[in-house]
C-alpha cells in the first residue's frame, strides 16, 4: 500500500548526513549577514550578483539530472530482470506440464491435480521472489494447495 511516508523516510538518504554541515553553513552565513561582517570590497558583493548562484544551480541541476537518469536506468534494469524471472518460471511450468503429457497412454490417477499443484507452486515461487525484492516480511495468501 502506497503511503506518503515513503517521501520523508531517511533510510538510504544522504540528507541526515549532510544536514549538520548545511545547518552550520547556513547559520554562519546568516551571522555574517546579520552583523554586516561581509564587506563589499572583500567579496561581499558576490552575494548580490547572480553569477555565483547561476553556476551553483547549473552544477546542482546537472548532478540531479545525472542521478535521476542513473536511478531511472537502475529501475528499468531491475524491472527487466523481474520480467525475465517471471518469463523463465512460466517456461518451467509450461515445459514441465507439456512434456509430462503422455500422448498414447492413459493419464495416471491425479494427473490434472498434480499439474494444477505444479503451476500453483511456480506461481508461489514467483511471489516469494517478488516478496524478497520488496525486503519485507509479506504474508502471501495461499489459495488452496500447500502451506
Amino acid at each position: 500500500m502506497f503511503s506518503f511516508r515513503i517521501l520523508f523516510r531517511c533510510a538510504g538518504s544522504v540528507l541526515p548526513g549532510i544536514f549538520p554541515y548545511a545547518l552550520f553553513s547556513g547559520l554562519f552565513t546568516w551571522i555574517l549577514r546579520y552583523f554586516e561582517l561581509i564587506v563589499a570590497e572583500q567579496g561581499g558583493g558576490l552575494f548580490y550578483h547572480p553569477a555565483p548562484v547561476q553556476i551553483f544551480f547549473l552544477v546542482v541541476s546537472l548532478a540531479l539530472a545525472f542521478h535521476t537518469s542513473q536511478a531511472y536506468n537502475r529501475y528499468w534494469e531491475a524491472r527487466t530482470h523481474l520480467q525475465t524471472l517471471g518469463s523463465k518460471l512460466l517456461d518451467v511450468a509450461y515445459l514441465t506440464t507439456s512434456f509430462d503429457h503422455i500422448a498414447d497412454a492413459q493419464q495416471p490417477e491425479g494427473f490434472e491435480e498434480w499439474r494444477a499443484n505444479f503451476v500453483h507452486l511456480m506461481s508461489l515461487l514467483h511471489g516469494v521472489g517478488v516478496s524478497y525484492l520488496y525486503r519485507r516480511d509479506v504474508k502471501l495468501e495461499i489459495i488452496g494447495g500447500y502451506n
